[in-house]
């Protein structure tokens, strides 16, 4: 309270001083959208302020402080880390001047917990020197010492809470009846959504079909989703947004923008479980949408992300794609990914010229991955040779694109309906994850309801222990089914179709040679247009007889039709026999046939032996454990005293000796 001077006579001019009281505000609504425009929670309140300054005109605004809690709830977190700890924390420290009447909508408001814990916080605030003032209660300022107050103001707290607690209860119940519906795939009781509307159920690819009940994807904004997975391969989402933008590609989120930003890409979709037909809902998994996008392209995704993260030296600040072969170059030695390295350095710019002039210029190095990552281990091969430096005239990457313009593509595309069953066999797989997903979901619920028994102390019924094995069976079946899907697929999109497929692949190299080579997101889209045809590039790289990069040998490049595991999908060399076949001039059409005949026959064969069989059995990795006294080996050559007293037992000893003391 403070006080001014006032004079209260003319005539005899004597001054007399008199209280000015202050108030303050507090405004709390417990969910976010009770603070837009066109509702009433946070504006109601702040009218209902006005008129209580209106009504009380002996008490001024206290300028500068503003309290309130948007979307916080009043079940202790507004007293514990909101605007009122805050208005609480301000009177204490002497901010606000004693006095001040803090007004409140109503008693909920300013909390909804529990009488005990109510009464500590109001005595909280009048120990701070606050007063109270609720509108719905009268409105008049309380400042402790008003006896029946204390009654009303009880009354009123536990009407607060037992409100609370009745919605908490309406609420939960009614999360668990939506996760129980989503868990069986029912939408009856959803009004479905319409294409272009909002949807926080679903996502906004999702509809529910209003003939089946079933959710099904919009088939335009399906194909988009599958478009930024395919793009997220090697690209950042930055690079992705600034496309689409470019294309004119309008938001699907019906928001305020216009263009996918990247934040909606990664939080809206490439984050969101919902494209493998996943939903979490009251910590309860299911799978109650059509996935479409696999696990696999989910988790690379996933981990290309993480890639870009950790390792910035193979995707630079200008965030261009560096190398456009990026998942189809291999090292001609291991079969390795081949990485493309930047380095920076300053050169004279007349070679071998003593202290002319220099520059600066961006040299890029082909190095083998596991060369560099683990040395001998894996791979001899680990020098780099160079990819492309300019002032030195040197442009393999151009080198690899003549070769892969003038590749003999017809001699490998043969099917003319190869595009459509590429698209059939698409649908398949995602048709198996989907049952195989609803398969996991069914076993979820009998392995759940097992749980609730064991919790319980029953026992088990026997029927449910039955349906889980069952459950168990068909989800391993489902599984295997799957799994063939993505390796069908795989093998299908390297097997190209038809003379018109050949030439439009030659005309695509051509246009990219010609005018897109050196456009930032023409380099992406032609990357992925390199793994979609099934092509790979083998670099042999040759040893270096010096420091000034002589090599023994030239760098081979070889470019062809990549040959992949059936199990593993890990690549295993390049597929050269039609070109070895057409050189001895042998007739290629019946080599088609015999190798399609063939391809099937191992294909089959290996599925069933659980390995390719095309290629030797690789060879068991012993891990070598070094020999110890406490190891069983040790233990096992201590016990034997007779070959102990050997020459051959003693140097045993001797080893153990000196491994003890590493």
């Amino acid at each position: 309270m403070a006080e001014t001077s006032t004079k209260t006579s003319i005539s005899n001019s004597k001054v007399t001083t008199v209280a000015t009281k202050f108030s303050v505000s507090y405004i709390r609504v417990s969910t976010k959208a009770q603070t837009g425009e066109d509702k009433s929670g946070a504006d109601r309140q702040e009218q209902d302020y006005l008129n209580w300054l209106r009504d009380h005109p002996i008490y001024k605004n206290l300028d500068g402080f503003e309290f309130k809690d948007l979307g916080v709830s009043g079940r202790g977190k507004n007293s514990e880390i909101g605007a009122l700890s805050l208005l609480i924390k301000a009177a204490e420290r002497g901010e606000i001047p004693r006095g001040t009447c803090v007004v409140v909508e109503s008693w909920s408001r300013l909390t909804r917990s529990r009488a005990r814990e109510a009464t500590k916080l109001l005595n909280k605030i009048l120990d701070s020197g606050l007063e109270l003032a609720f509108v719905q209660l009268g409105g008049n300022p309380f400042n402790g010492t008003d006896d029946a107050s204390w009654f009303q103001f009880l009354g009123a707290s536990m009407a607060a809470a037992s409100e609370w607690e009745e919605k908490r209860r309406r609420k939960n119940g009614s999360e668990e009846k939506i996760a129980k519906q989503l868990a069986e795939g029912d939408f009856s009781s959803f009004k479905p959504r319409k294409k272009g509307t909002k949807g926080n159920l679903y996502s906004f690819w999702i509809y529910i079909d209003e003939i089946t009940g079933k959710a099904k994807a919009f088939e335009e904004e399906k194909k988009l989703v599958q478009r930024i997975f395919n793009m997220s391969e090697t690209m950042g989402i930055a690079k992705i947004a600034k496309i689409l933008k470019n294309e004119g590609v309008k938001s699907p989120l019906n928001g305020k923008n216009k263009y996918l930003s990247k934040d909606s890409i990664m939080r809206c979709i490439l984050t969101n479980r919902a494209v493998l037909g996943e939903k979490t809902k009251r910590g309860v998994v299911c799978y109650p949408f059509p996935p479409i996008i696999t696990t696999e392209q989910f988790e690379r995704v996933a981990a290309a992300k993480e890639n870009r993260k950790l390792n910035r030296t193979f995707t630079g600040s200008t965030n261009k794609t560096v190398n456009l072969f990026q998942g189809v170059i291999r090292c001609g030695h291991c079969g390795g990914r081949m990485d493309v390295i930047t380095r920076r350095r300053i050169v004279g710019t007349k070679k071998w010229a003593k202290g002319g002039e220099k520059v600066e210029v961006e040299m890029a190095f082909l190095q083998c991955h596991n060369a560099k990552a683990y040395g001998d281990l894996n791979c001899k091969a680990t020098n780099t040779v160079p990819y492309k430096q300019i002032h030195n005239n040197i442009d393999n990457e151009l080198e690899i694109l003549n070769r892969i313009k003038l590749f003999r593509w017809e001699d490998y595309l043969t099917d003319e309906k190869h595009e459509e069953e590429v698209e059939i066999q698409k649908d398949k797989r995602l048709k198996a994850l989907d049952e195989k997903n609803q398969i996991k979901a069914k076993l979820e619920n009998f392995k759940k309801a097992e749980s609730e028994y064991f919790a319980e102390g029953r026992a088990v019924p026997i029927n449910l222990e039955k349906q889980q094995l069952e459950a168990t069976e068909e989800y391993e079946k489902a599984e295997i089914k799957y799994q063939r899907t993505i390796l069908d697929l795989q093998n299908l999109q390297r097997k190209k179709s038809g003379k018109q497929a050949a030439k439009d692949i030659q005309d695509k190299v051509k246009l990219f040679l010609d005018k897109d080579r050196f456009i930032k997101e023409k380099r992406s889209e032609f990357n992925l247009f390199l793994k979609e045809i099934g092509l790979a590039v083998e670099v042999l790289i040759p040893k270096k007889v010096s420091k000034a990069r002589k090599y023994e040998s030239p760098i081979k490049f070889d470019v062809g039709i990549g040959m992949y595991d059936f199990i593993t999908n890990e690549y295993k060399g390049l597929d050269t026999s039609a070109e070895d076949l057409f050189a001895f001039g042998v007739d290629l059409q019946q080599v088609k046939e015999s190798e399609l005949k063939s391809y099937e026959y191992y294909k089959k064969l290996s599925l069933k032996a659980g390995r390719d069989i095309r290629f030797p059995k690789p060879k068991k990795k012993i891990d070598w454990k070094p020999l110890t006294f406490e190891s069983e080996v040790g233990k096992r050559l201590m016990a034997n005293k007779e070959l102990l007293s050997t020459p051959l037992g003693k140097k045993f000893v001797e080893t153990m000796e000196k491994n003890a003391k590493k």
